[in-house]
């Protein structure tokens, strides 16, 4: 784990706003009623990676490359280079114009050992390799993404993406789920278990739902039901292996 104590210096370049590489549609795209949760206005979504120095990309830059393939990637992803509105009925939509993507280039004079391996939460230089731009945290009118790449000293880089809007029906499919056998399963229990423990009882349970069970259970259902009642999360720790 990062010591409080470390300094290093980042250097950042000027944010610019990254663009679909093609034309894409100039349409208004309507969220649900997940979406319109009062919680969802002021949530920030973070997510630092963190990539060692990888000898067979020596010659390629990554900042060079990962703004080239976001440029790419808004091509079909196309609303998150757009603008969250409020419509006449205070429901969020997302205006389609292609504005862009937020990106800041970096540069740190730290490697990736001193920042201590593994790298867990908290994480306490956030604020350095994921700089807030004054006026882009909002939620209405500001950029959907920030994404801020920063090259370390020996090779490898960090990237930092800060969504500012969950907006979850564009990104995942949600329903409730119970365990196969209706039972809870208590956390203790999983994180004593292998990850294999957890994967089958994952495909266990999808295995008994149909399309009655998700219809029932909708999410957006029941959200509109209860009026879009304010969802809050404290946050959440994702492990990718």
């Amino acid at each position: 784990m990062a010591s409080p104590s470390l300094t290093f210096e980042v250097k950042r370049c000027e944010p610019e706003l990254v663009v679909p590489a093609k034309p894409t549609p100039h349409e208004p795209k309507f969220l649900s009623d997940i979406d319109n949760q009062g919680g969802m206005r002021s949530n920030l979504t973070r997510t630092i990676l963190f990539y060692k120095n990888n000898p067979s990309m020596k010659w390629k830059d990554p900042v060079k490359v990962i703004r080239e393939a976001l440029g790419r990637a808004l091509i079909y992803y196309y609303p998150f280079a757009g603008r969250l509105k409020e419509g006449c009925d205070g429901k969020l939509v997302v205006d389609c114009n292609g504005e862009g993507v937020m990106f800041i280039e970096a540069d740190a004079d730290v490697t990736l050992d001193r920042l201590g391996l593994p790298v867990q939460p908290p994480f306490p230089f956030i604020n350095e390799v994921l700089y807030n731009v004054p006026g882009s945290d909002g939620i209405l009118g500001c950029p959907l993404l920030l994404i801020q790449v920063t090259r370390l000293l020996c090779g490898g880089f960090i990237l930092a993406i800060r969504l500012n809007h969950t907006m979850r029906d564009m990104g995942c499919v949600y329903s409730l789920i119970q365990w196969g056998d209706g039972s809870s399963l208590k956390a203790g229990d999983l994180c004593k278990s292998p990850l294999g423990y957890a994967v089958e009882l994952v495909k266990k349970a999808m295995s008994t739902m149909n399309a009655e069970y998700t219809t029932t259970l909708a999410v957006a259902d029941l959200m509109l039901i209860r009026g879009r009642p304010s969802v809050h999360s404290k946050g959440n720790y994702i492990v990718l292996t």
